[in-house]
């Protein structure tokens, strides 16, 4: 076969990949979030931000990841948001925050409210009853918000029994 060929096949193939990871299918199924592609090594020189959300109960594994991969990716910073876990799932529907870290899966009415508004959202696999990390598809095409998004939902090397802070309390 000759490249003019093979260039149609190519692109035919992309297209096709690209509609199944962004949840393309026929618009009977219910909505879901999209399985994230496979893990991929970062490159060494990352740089930028990256926005964190999630569940009160994980800040302290989300505050724990990022110093973790900071030490990996110097380049990199990731802010840790304090919302909690509705609020946060709210940031990221609205495209504030890269990430969300929650306690829960979400359902498909959530899911299906973020993609009405033009966010599709992205589940990445992650320890089983434990936590579970979505992300924004357009977030996923940044380099350094995918390299934290596998890492935190990789989670083999971050404790999960890290504490979070307590944050509201008052000294005695």
């Amino acid at each position: 076969m000759g490249r003019r060929a093979l260039a149609p096949a190519t692109v035919a193939l992309v297209l096709a990949f690209a509609a199944q990871a962004c949840g393309g299918g026929s618009a009977g199924n219910p909505p879901h979030a999209a399985a994230a592609p496979s893990v991929v090594t970062p490159p060494a020189s990352l740089s930028g931000q990256v926005w964190t959300e999630g569940s009160s109960e994980l800040t302290g594994l989300l505050i724990a990841a990022s110093e973790r991969f900071r030490r990996a990716h110097s380049g990199v910073e990731v802010v840790v948001g304090l919302s909690g876990e509705d609020r946060g799932m709210q940031r990221l529907c609205r495209a504030e925050v890269d990430l969300a870290v929650l306690s829960r899966p979400l359902p498909a009415s959530e899911i299906r409210a973020c993609a009405e508004d033009g966010v599709q959202i992205v589940r990445l696999a992650a320890r089983a009853g434990t936590f579970v990390v979505y992300t924004r598809a357009r977030a996923l095409q940044r380099p350094e918000v995918r390299a934290f998004a596998e890492y935190v939902a990789g989670g083999e090397r971050i404790p999960t029994d890290t504490r979070s802070p307590h944050l509201h309390e008052k000294d005695t």
